[in-house]
């Protein structure tokens, strides 16, 4: 209770960005809902804390990136979200490898497969778990820019061309978690293809069929939104796991779907794995089938005068996961644990694409710095408070920790355990200096004028003050 009173006292005293007039009735809508979730955890959590892996999502390395995943500084961004994540208790992540990357035939595909066999190993080096989902890459512009055309594909051949990626996943990143698929209606949008409860169980147990899964346990799940019939019926298969997906929390999606979702997964003994969840801020009136993927909803969540609910979902989902007993508890849109923009009639006008472009690029300043936004800050926290001695955050290895000192500097900077091509640059990406690196290293900075700057090399980056 304690710890309740808390959260709604932080999430009180961050909530100076006025609530524009055409959201105050989405807002208060949302306030009533996390007060009622909050009410139902009281009384159905005892509030031991529980074993959970807490993850955030990848989205660095998200397949709908398309081929910036396969830009030469995309490792880079990957260690870099990585670092920051470790920094704030995360004990694992997610990251959606999506169908038809890897597929035989598809443009590149051999390439994206290098890249995730290196992200698996950077997510290995930092001691995180994994999870990998296998879904589909969006058609939708405002997700991706791939212009992936699903015209043609049967069901039949999406059963085989899975059963082929996840092979391929398996063999190349090992992850710890594998869900087969998930959001049963954001797939047949995405795909055309039927995915009702019976093609959903087929789909599960021709890719099950003979696997070999090594040491990965195979999930699949559903988004809370979905009948409760799919989670019913991939509990009768041979899966190791449930994984569920929460978003809306309008009506009863969270209270009693959710909370359904995990008593099924209990009561037919599967693990329970929480792989994706945010506040959907959607109106009740809004809710349905096709507003669950509508880029002009989630684009809402870029504005700043949410942070209050955001920390009060983040809290209510750590507090479910505990109750519900997941293995492992991710969210999704982590550009808001680095960033938000204030609202203006102007910006809300502009398109989604514009918007998310916004936001991402605080949010890109902020994850060099290394600056946590109030939900950022609210759910390491929760983090701290709920890490149990089954998951304790490895201390740094300084022997191998790379690092620039002194810092701010003006006339010589040191470099230590920074090895390959380095090159340091403005927030432009203009570059000052570059050269090759093995282990240490000493520059003359005092040329350079006074700014920040941006150290990179191919295990680390690192911000700079030069005075």
């Amino acid at each position: 209770m304690k710890e309740t009173i808390l959260v709604l006292l932080i999430a009180s005293s961050v909530a100076s960005a006025q609530v524009p007039g055409r959201y105050d009735d989405l807002y208060r809508q949302l306030d009533t809902k996390l007060t009622d979730v909050d009410v139902w955890l009281r009384a159905n959590w005892d509030g031991v804390p529980r074993s959970v892996a807490w993850g955030g999502e990848l989205i660095t390395a998200n397949g709908n990136r398309g081929e910036d995943l396969l830009k030469p500084n995309a490792l880079i961004s990957v260690g870099l979200l990585l670092d920051r994540f470790a920094s704030m208790g995360v004990r694992g992540v997610k990251i959606s490898v999506l169908y038809p990357l890897l597929k035989p035939g598809f443009p590149r595909n051999a390439e994206y497969l290098a890249f995730y066999t290196a992200v698996a190993r950077e997510v290995r080096k930092r001691n995180l778990k994994l999870h990998v989902q296998c879904t589909t890459v969006f058609p939708d512009s405002n997700w991706s820019r791939l212009g992936v055309d699903y015209s043609g594909l049967t069901m039949p051949q999406y059963r085989t061309d899975l059963r082929q990626h996840v092979e391929s996943v398996l063999a190349a990143m090992q992850p710890d978690w594998l869900s087969i698929t998930n959001e049963p209606m954001t797939q047949k949008m995405n795909t055309g293809l039927d995915f009702t409860v019976a093609d959903v169980s087929q789909l599960v147990q021709s890719v099950l069929a003979g696997l070999n899964r090594g040491s990965t346990r195979i999930g699949a799940g559903a988004g809370s939104w979905d009948d409760p019939a799919y989670a019913q019926a991939l509990a009768a298969t041979s899966l190791d796991f449930l994984d569920l997906h929460v978003y809306p929390i309008n009506s009863t999606l969270f209270i009693d779907r959710a909370a359904t979702f995990a008593g099924i997964a209990r009561s037919a003994g599967k693990r329970l794995v929480i792989s994706e969840s945010w506040l959907f801020k959607v109106r009740d009136s809004e809710v349905g089938a096709s507003s669950i993927n509508a880029a002009q909803y989630y684009a809402r969540d870029v504005f700043d005068f949410w942070i209050p609910l955001d920390i009060r979902f983040v809290d209510a989902m750590a507090r479910f996961a505990q109750f519900a007993r997941a293995e492992f508890c991710s969210f999704f849109w982590i550009r808001n644990f680095y960033a938000y923009i204030p609202y203006d009639d102007a910006k809300d006008a502009l398109p989604p694409s514009q918007l998310f472009a916004l936001c991402d690029a605080e949010a890109g300043r902020n994850i060099l710095g290394n600056t946590l936004s109030e939900t950022g800050l609210a759910y390491k926290n929760l983090i701290a408070r709920y890490t149990t001695d089954v998951h304790p955050v490895p201390p740094p290895d300084a022997a191998t920790r790379a690092d620039i000192y002194p810092n701010p500097a003006s006339g010589i900077l040191n470099l230590s355990n920074v090895r390959g091509q380095v090159a340091i640059h403005d927030m432009l990406g203009r570059i000052f200096w570059n050269g090759e690196v093995e282990g240490h290293a000493s520059i003359d900075i005092s040329t350079l004028p006074s700014s920040v700057y941006y150290i990179t090399s191919n295990n680390a980056v690192r911000m700079l003050v030069k005075q």
